[in-house]
């Protein structure tokens, strides 16, 4: 894991990889809370989720991809609640 604490609190740029190097995970923090577009990825660097964080919470479309980079699922959150299921 790479990222940096500002007095404790998870500030910037947070990446999470395996111990070959891959990268699993990355996205920002804002005073501790997930802000912004977080990914996730396959093995082989194939992006697996884009997930939109606002104040900590999902806000947005969440998208999930399948292990060849194909598109295979959205989801609309507000203020981290699940829409439209």
């Amino acid at each position: 894991v790479t990222g940096t604490y500002d007095h404790g609190v998870e500030v910037g740029l947070w990446t999470w990889s395996d111990f070959d190097g891959n990268k699993q995970r990355e996205g920002e923090f804002a005073g501790g809370v997930r802000v912004g577009l977080w990914r996730t990825w396959y093995p082989g660097d194939v992006l697996a989720t884009e997930e939109p964080f606002v104040d900590g919470e999902l806000e947005g479309v969440l998208v999930e991809y399948d292990e060849d980079g194909v598109r295979r699922a959205e989801r609309r959150y507000v203020a981290g609640q699940l829409q439209g299921e």
